[in-house]
């Protein structure tokens, strides 16, 4: 009989560092209903190997390309689902550190109370302030829209190499003030996509837990977007603490501020014209459930 009640997700591109450490502070939890499923998303490189020689308590998915933030955690996701139908799915970056002992008693106790779809932690970053709840999501036609073209404008700064010095003089003229953590349970709220805790109704619900369309930046747009089509029920715990390390694999590849500038605003424009155009579809009586 299968007693795995909570299952830990994580997606791994070439940071091997990262993603030791982070499976590390899952292991030191001693959760004994938990399982670690790691997906390595074609690094292709020597990262695969050392995660190939972690123990059999570690479930490894080697990908044969990089799918991306969305497909790949959902290939985890399923690969989970199949072997151990857990009741939680707490899927996360692999430069998120986890020293909760009590996450699965917490996790308990909210469903219980809340019966929630996905639920968000508080997230440490490493300035010191929570990333959640997270409300620099994009919320209405009108803010992706809008969102869309200071996209553009930042790409053609970066590309006449002007960005970093608007961006610093923005900066300088913003208040320095740091915004209060939140210290209790919300409903409804959008989430941080660096940590999530999917419930095993919200997983059975969706063929593609995280949208697809994306392949990274914007899934939390399209999560936040089907929780208000769908009236799902989104919660923030404090009561649940992780770290997050913030952008460690992205700048493993790129040290050069320009080139990761450039990916970033490519990459987030296409998710959310994918995203206006479902929000679109839907309103004229396409598809729902995608």
């Amino acid at each position: 009989m299968n007693d795995t009640i909570l299952v830990f997700i994580i997606l791994h591109y070439k940071n091997i560092k990262d993603t030791l450490e982070c499976i590390e502070s899952i292991r030191n939890l001693n959760l004994s209903n938990s399982k670690i499923v790691v997906v390595e998303n074609g690094s292709n490189d020597s990262s695969t190997e050392e995660l190939n020689q972690l123990n059999s308590t570690i479930d490894i998915i080697i990908n044969d390309e990089n799918y991306g933030f969305a497909k790949g955690n959902n290939i985890g996701i399923s690969f989970a689902k199949e072997k151990y139908k857990p009741k939680y799915y707490v899927v996360i970056n692999n430069d998120i550190i986890i020293n909760d002992s009590n996450i699965l008693d917490e996790i308990t106790k909210t469903y219980y109370e809340y019966n929630f779809d996905v639920l968000g932690s508080k997230i440490i970053a490493k300035n010191g302030i929570n990333q959640n709840p997270n409300f620099l999501v994009l919320t209405t036609l009108q803010s992706i829209s809008r969102h869309l073209l200071h996209l553009h404008l930042i790409s053609f700064l970066n590309m006449v190499g002007l960005y970093e010095y608007f961006r610093k003089l923005k900066r300088s003229k913003i208040s320095k003030g740091e915004p209060e953590s939140i210290d209790v349970f919300l409903e409804g709220v959008p989430l941080h996509g660096s940590a999530l805790i999917f419930s095993e109704k919200y997983i059975n619900k969706y063929q593609m837990p995280f949208h697809e369309d994306t392949f990274l930046y914007g899934e939390e747009e399209f999560l936040y977007y089907r929780k208000i089509r769908d009236n799902l029920k989104f919660i923030y715990s404090p009561n649940i603490t992780v770290y997050h390390k913030e952008d460690a694999s992205l700048n493993n590849i790129y040290n050069n501020n320009k080139q990761k500038l450039e990916f970033i605003v490519k990459h987030s424009k296409k998710s959310l014209l994918k995203l206006i155009f479902l929000i679109i579809s839907n309103k004229m009586g396409g598809r729902k459930n995608e």
